[in-house]
């Protein structure tokens, strides 16, 4: 990893700040491989309890492991529930990983694994379809007490957040990188600090988005009631003397104007039958006074 050095000494402040904040974590029993599995594939992108207490749910709802096997992804994922995250492909992983231990032992048993080398058992549990890099150092770490930092979805989002990583730094990468520069001895603890500490974080940052999404939505309807109150006001508004001038005067210009179209239009209409008139007259004194002037001859 670049700048590896760097972060592997915030990574070390970083952990005896957390061992001053939550005390040293205890060393685990080594647990059933078979149920570390499970417990690593629920555990991506939720809570260390949330993954402890849908597992126990699953375990009572199934006769035994053989049932859990054979059962179909869709009613695992029903059985996780829909707010369950990532419930359909934990659903599958659990099947896939479970037929796949079936398959290659003709049994759920996993027991095998301790007396293998653990670089051996960890390429082993990475092999099975359905199980990532992480749940795989999970057994490795906590059933089979090898040296392994398992690195979750969460942990993963806040090293990257807090700097302790390089930002396109992937769970694998990770995992070396902080297995490289934490002793075997202190593995254990130091997982079980970072999944606090990770938790923490991502409740905290939960908290600080919902929070900048209420600020931007209330300054999006401030901003949307501000212009419709100016839109309303600037419609009601009275309009200023200049404005009421020109518009009057615009105003009696039409109407001087219609009376002008008006008048010419009356007075066309009138002097057609004056002239009409007049000319006729006319015509008939020229014609009489030609008749007498016959008369007369």
């Amino acid at each position: 990893m670049k700048n590896a050095s760097q972060y592997a000494r915030k990574v070390k402040r970083l952990l005896t700040r957390l061992k001053q904040r939550y005390g040293t974590p205890r060393r685990s029993e080594p647990t059933d491989p078979v149920q570390q599995l499970l417990f690593g594939i629920l555990h991506q992108g939720t809570s260390v309890s949330r993954a402890e207490k849908a597992l126990a749910e699953l375990r009572a709802a199934m006769v035994d492991l053989n049932e859990l096997r054979v059962s179909t992804p869709p009613e695992l994922a029903d059985l996780l529930g829909p707010s369950f995250p990532h419930n359909v492909e934990k659903g599958k992983s659990i099947a896939k990983a479970l037929n796949g231990v079936f398959a290659h032992h003709h049994d759920l048993k996993l027991d095998d694994l301790k007396d293998k080398a653990k670089r051996e058992a960890r390429k082993y549990l990475e092999g099975l379809r359905g199980v990532d890099s992480c749940t795989a150092a999970g057994v490795v770490l906590f059933s089979l007490e090898g040296h392994a930092i398992p690195v979750d979805e969460n942990m993963l989002t806040v090293l990257r957040k807090d700097g302790l990583i390089h930002p396109d730094a992937d769970c694998a990468e990770a995992q070396g990188f902080l297995e490289r520069h934490v002793s075997a001895a202190n593995a254990q603890a130091a997982t079980k600090l970072l999944r606090r500490h990770a938790e923490d974080r991502i409740r905290s940052i939960g908290r600080t988005s919902r929070r900048t999404e209420t600020v931007a939505a209330s300054s999006a309807r401030t901003k949307t009631r501000k212009a419709s109150q100016r839109k309303t006001a600037s419609s009601k508004k009275p309009k200023s003397k200049a404005t009421q001038s020109r518009t009057s005067t615009r105003a009696k210009a039409r109407a001087t104007k219609g009376m002008s179209r008006s008048g010419k239009a009356g007075s066309k209409k009138k002097a057609t039958p004056t002239r009409s008139r007049s000319s006729g007259s006319t015509v008939r004194k020229s014609r009489s006074g030609a008749k007498s002037k016959r008369g007369s001859r």
